[in-house]
């Protein structure tokens, strides 16, 4: 699979409830390509690569997400960093729908475009602590002791959370004792064709 280099840091992390077996299953009918790991609780999945010539879209926990996450997988929460920002999502096993939000070091939360709004206290009840609520909306808010790292902040929160291997957020290495999962060469190519002809069209739209 030709794959973009820039997906290839240590800056995304995702953590789902369900089976290792079933979380990779999930993840092969996917485009990315990804490790995955047992936590305590947990499997953890960082992606590996992403498909080249997606521009603004090789984002890798977007199109990690970009399918309907099923019931037999979640909860998930996931993490990453966007232009100097941490974007997280989340969705829990009773409301499948993912929520996002934005976190900025320092300077607070805000929403992710028009997508559902993942506050704090949504975010500590996905990951089973909903007793963190607080203690999450003050780090989100304000970012403290962070100064203006994303990445310590996605590290800080995730232990927060409780999520397992939570330092590995910041290491672009393999997750410990991980398994590689990749796509369907077929699909992968079907998925960049049809998003270059939406990618073209749009171009041409904006020419006009």
């Amino acid at each position: 699979m030709t794959t973009d280099p820039r997906s290839r840091t240590g800056a995304t992390l995702l953590w789902f409830r369900g089976h290792q077996d079933a979380v990779a299953d999930w993840l092969s009918g996917g485009v990315v390509s990804a490790d995955h790991a047992r936590g305590d609780g947990w499997t953890v999945v960082r992606p590996a690569s992403v498909p080249a010539g997606l521009g603004p879209y090789g984002d890798a926990l977007g199109l990690t997400l970009s399918r309907p996450v099923p019931d037999r997988v979640l909860p998930v929460v996931g993490m990453t960093v966007r232009g100097g920002l941490l974007v997280v999502a989340a969705a829990d096993g009773g409301d499948a729908e993912l929520h996002w939000v934005v976190a900025q070091p320092g300077v607070g939360p805000h929403p992710l475009g028009d997508l559902p709004v993942c506050g704090p206290r949504h975010l500590a009840r996905v990951a089973g602590v909903p007793d963190q609520g607080d203690a999450v909306t003050g780090l989100v808010s304000r970012g403290r002791a962070t100064g203006a790292d994303p990445v310590a902040l996605g590290v800080r929160l995730a232990g927060l959370l409780g999520l397992p291997g939570a330092a590995e957020f910041r290491r672009p290495d393999p997750l410990p004792g991980s398994r590689r999962v990749e796509p369907d060469p077929r699909e992968v190519q079907r998925f960049v064709g049809v998003l270059s002809d939406r990618l073209a069209e749009r171009a041409e739209e904006e020419e006009r």
